[in-house]
């Protein structure tokens, strides 16, 4: 439990942190930080009472046009290297060997940094490998290394593919692999259904499951039977046809020249994240992904029909194959 005296110090430094993270100050927010260790704050209370809700107003800020993609990548590199030397004092530990890293395409690093630091910090030998880091890459890793563990941090709930294919990669080599970060929501079921070994919320979580394993080595776990082969196969065909379908779409909304250009990648996000729904069976991954871009729409000035019209020219772009998922399209454009 945090005491009062820390909570009101906790809101003053949450101040001055996001101001030093805004202007990428690492010395300023670092002082801050190491201020409130040495004024007893754990350090999982620093990641989740301090540098947790600062991001997430960075976040915020970035969706209502305030920051700039480059001073939000900034203030995340400066929060990162803040981690990095509140752990950077420690002696390597001779604990259980742990990879922690972020699936490909998921570039929301904080939490796996802070994940890496807190293992340190109790002792593990934890190895960050990074965001966006393809399977592959991890499977390269684990031929030449003993690993206990796999950590997976994910924030975008278009990196649960990537995230299935990671654990995949790690249950082949047999070591268990425990997942958290937004994407995963705050139950185990969408991580469970990819095939995950546990699910983490808090630090700590992290921290007890890979001490859990070191007595009693889990059972590797299968993905669960809603990945059925039905599903695999609309997948596929997703994937197959992405490009001419975010063409159609960007075609069928009426969008094209500079405009196309700029909305193509979100399309191309649409579909990824419509991949995960369909991974997941979870309709809400698509529902909260469309509600957060009509809000960015309108603070990029666009028409407030504009991510509708996207919506029903993908779901018109879905053949026979594509029922299931031309079903999200329209489940995400009627839920406002």
């Amino acid at each position: 439990m945090v005491s009062p005296a820390h909570s009101d110090a906790n809101a003053v430094r949450r101040v001055g942190l996001l101001a030093a993270l805004v202007e990428g100050d690492t010395r300023t927010a670092y002082g801050l930080a190491r201020d409130a260790l040495d004024d007893g704050v754990a350090f999982d209370a620093i990641v989740e009472q301090l540098l947790a809700p600062v991001h997430a107003e960075l976040g915020r800020r970035w969706a209502r046009g305030e920051l700039t993609v480059a001073d939000e990548h900034a203030a995340s590199a400066a929060a990162a290297e803040v981690l990095t030397l509140l752990a950077g004092a420690l002696e390597p530990g001779d604990g259980p060997a742990v990879v922690v890293m972020c699936p490909d395409g998921e570039h929301h690093a904080l939490g796996a940094h802070a994940v890496a630091a807190h293992l340190r910090l109790e002792g593990a030998r934890a190895t960050f490998l990074g965001a966006s880091l393809p399977a592959v890459d991890l499977a390269d890793y684990v031929e030449y290394h003993d690993v206990d563990a796999v950590v997976l941090s994910a924030s975008m709930a278009s990196s649960l593919p990537a995230a299935a294919d990671v654990i995949a990669v790690a249950h082949a080599h047999g070591i268990p692999v425990v997942v958290g970060g937004r994407a995963f929501d705050v139950d185990e079921r969408r991580a469970r259904t990819i095939g995950a070994d546990a699910h983490a919320v808090t630090l700590r979580d992290v921290s007890d499951t890979i001490e859990r394993w070191q007595h009693a080595r889990p059972e590797i776990v299968q993905p669960d039977e809603a990945t059925s082969d039905e599903t695999s196969s609309e997948r596929r065909a997703l994937r197959a046809n992405q490009h001419a379908i975010v063409d159609a779409a960007l075609r069928g909304a009426e969008v094209g020249g500079d405009a196309a250009a700029r909305l193509a990648p979100e399309v191309v996000r649409i579909v990824d994240v419509l991949d995960a729904a369909l991974l997941v069976d979870d309709a809400d991954l698509v529902v909260t992904h469309v509600a957060w871009l009509r809000e960015r729409s309108l603070v990029a000035g666009d028409d407030d029909r504009l991510v509708d019209r996207l919506l029903d020219a993908l779901a018109g772009a879905c053949g026979p194959e594509l029922g299931r998922t031309r079903t999200l399209c329209e489940t995400a454009r009627d839920a406002r």
